[in-house]
């Protein structure tokens, strides 16, 4: 299996590291009153949880490409962004 693979649906196996989740994490929008180690918003304002990443729950999420792969986007963490499952699969290649 492929490490963009697991990148892309990270129920078989994160390919990022817990240093590069973290990172990711942070560009979400951060709640106020909540704590943002714990919840943050995507950029459609659907709140997101932080240790239910990869999970297709409530508040489960994925890490999305800003710019899709297929567009001219890369892997680099500046094109990376927390996004609500729900959300990355609706959003599909699109730009965000």
């Amino acid at each position: 299996m492929s490490a963009v693979y697991k990148k892309l649906y990270p129920s078989s196996g994160s390919g990022y590291s817990d240093e590069e989740l973290d990172i990711i994490w942070r560009k979400g929008r951060a709640y106020p009153d909540f704590d943002p180690a714990v919840w943050r918003a995507d950029i459609y304002g659907a709140p997101m949880r932080r240790d239910e990443y990869g999970k297709q729950t409530q508040h489960g999420w994925h890490v999305d490409h800003a710019l899709a792969e297929s567009r001219g986007g890369s892997d680099r963490l500046s094109n990376l962004q927390p996004m609500q499952w729900r959300n990355n699969l609706r959003k599909g290649d699109r730009p965000a």
